[in-house]
């Protein structure tokens, strides 16, 4: 819980500060390529500037150098020599250059075309002896752009022993022929001193600085390391690949970042740039702000907690102090606490589970004594419940016995009721049969009573007829023979209904004689379970 407490207090503090560590660094990086950028920029554009004016300054002297120079006349050639209006010698004449000089502090040169080259033959530029260069030779380039093409040259161009900012036109006859060139110009270097110059005073950062290199990778502009060469390395071949961007790389142990841009009029690459955390001491401040409250954080919430759990681990201790004597059989153990928050009520209620074991075993002791005497007396018993057992046993046995006996006359029992059940149907059959005939019997004797009846009655009217005397006779023998046939015929109403009575009673009888067999055999089989359980 303590730990938890210190979690969601640190987390929050710790997140909060993350987020803003990343948007701070996040917003200085952007900030700091936007500001490297701009700076590339601005370089860019001074280093234009500065050249773009001087090579202006250039062209304009070569202007005035024109005017100074067709001032003296049209130029020809006269015996291999250049001669203005045919009477102003150029060649080792040095008027027009030095004038030249003296008015803009400038190089000037007049060349002859001879044999396929441009050569020197009035010129102001002092070679490395201190002499003029007189009879040296124009570049190549110079030569096809102007001799050969006839146009204007402008531009960087090595002179005699050093790189000048120049300007070379055409001299033509009279008859529109390049028979020379007129130049003029300015050394380069000291406006790559002032550039350079320029340049060093401005810091990136802290140490930061900004360089130029060519595309070859050698160092045109460094502090430290101009001349030598980065090509070696991938972030140098990188910017002259890209020629353009923003580049971060380790440089001696640190990262470093750099915009670039690329100066086409000279093949440069310029670059500002400096360590990344020159410029995130701002970030690293916020990182050791939120550093510095998480561990003043930790230290007070140790410390809090360390009050905290102090409070709770001493009654805790009391409790499994007590607990441990209540689970060795001490049941004495009393724990007092006046706290009303969850340690007092725990230990409250450890307590009042030290009472409630207490009263508990002492009951447990009084139920023991209760079973000690109750086995005693349950001990007499069971020798007096061993001998009804024995009873008991003897008398099932018995039971058993008998039911098996039992057993046997119900089923004697049952085959004799089967046996009277057949004879009283068969009986009942015959009285059936008996009744059928003494009513046919009936029926014939009343027939035969009838045609005894009508025989004496026409023997009576014959005797009636014969002899009157007989008639009397005749008819107390009728009269006698008439009740005769009335017993008779009773006596046959009263056989058929006797028979039909018994057949009845021989139907009714047959049903209880099958229930009683039925019983019979249902006591039999209970009559054997009992024998089997027994």
């Amino acid at each position: 819980m303590i730990v938890f407490t210190l979690i969601a207090a640190i987390i929050p503090v710790l997140l909060v500060g993350s987020y803003a560590y990343g948007q701070a660094k996040t917003s200085i990086a952007d900030e700091i390529q936007v500001n490297l950028e701009e700076q590339v920029q601005i370089e860019r554009n001074y280093v234009d500037s500065t050249l773009v004016f001087a090579q202006d300054k250039v062209n304009s002297d070569l202007n005035v150098a024109r005017t100074l120079f067709y001032s003296k006349g049209t130029p020809g050639i006269t015996d291999g020599e250049m001669v203005l209006n045919e009477d102003y010698v150029v060649n080792n004449n040095f008027e027009i250059v030095d004038e030249i000089k003296n008015m803009l502090g400038r190089t000037a040169t007049v060349f002859q075309v001879q044999n396929g080259e441009a050569v020197r033959i009035s010129t102001n530029v002092i070679k490395d002896d201190g002499d003029r260069a007189v009879g040296t030779t124009v570049s190549q380039t110079v030569y096809g752009a102007v001799v050969t093409q006839g146009e204007t040259y402008y531009g960087r161009a090595w002179v005699v022993n050093a790189w000048y900012l120049t300007a070379y036109e055409p001299i033509k006859d009279s008859s529109g022929k390049t028979i020379g060139i007129l130049y003029a110009g300015t050394l380069e270097d000291p406006f790559i001193e002032q550039m350079k110059e320029q340049m060093s005073a401005i810091t990136v950062g802290k140490t930061g600085y900004i360089y130029i290199m060519d595309t070859e990778g050698n160092l045109i502009m460094h502090p430290e390391n101009e001349g030598e060469s980065l090509y070696e390395y991938e972030f140098a071949r990188e910017m002259i690949q890209n020629k353009e961007g923003y580049i971060d790389y380790e440089w001696k142990g640190r990262e470093k970042v750099m915009a670039y841009t690329y100066y086409g009029p000279r093949g440069w690459i310029i670059a500002p740039g400096s360590y990344l955390d020159e410029f995130t001491e701002g970030i690293q401040s916020i990182r050791n702000t939120i550093l510095a409250v998480i561990l003043v954080l930790i230290i007070a919430g140790s410390l809090t907690a360390w009050k905290f759990s102090k409070s709770i681990t001493e009654p805790l201790d009391k409790m499994m102090d007590a607990a441990g004597r209540i689970a060795e059989g001490d049941l004495t153990v009393s724990i007092q606490s006046d706290s009303g928050d969850e340690i007092g009520r725990l230990s409250t209620a450890i307590d009042r589970m030290a009472n409630g074991l207490r009263n508990l075993v002492e009951e447990i002791d009084q139920s023991m004594n209760k079973v000690t005497d109750n086995s005693g007396r349950m001990l007499s018993s069971s020798v007096e419940m061993k001998s009804v057992v024995n009873q008991i046993s003897s008398t099932i046995s018995e039971i058993a016995n008998g039911a098996q006996n039992q057993s046997t006359r119900t089923d004697e029992t049952s085959h004799a009721m089967t046996d009277m059940t057949y004879n009283v149907q068969e009986i009942a059959s015959n009285a059936q049969v008996a009744a059928d005939t003494a009513t046919s019997t009936s029926e014939l004797i009343q027939e035969l009573v009838i045609r005894k009846i009508q025989q004496g009655t026409e023997e009576a009217v014959i005797s009636v007829e014969k002899d009157t005397d007989s008639i009397a006779a005749g008819a107390e023998s009728l009269h006698t023979t008439v009740e005769a046939v009335k017993q008779i015929v009773e006596s046959g109403v009263r056989i058929a209904g006797m028979a039909q009575n018994i057949a009845s009673s021989a139907e009714e009888q047959s049903a209880p004689i099958e229930d009683i067999s039925s019983i019979s055999e249902s006591s039999a089989a209970g009559t054997q379970e009992v024998s089997a359980t027994v």
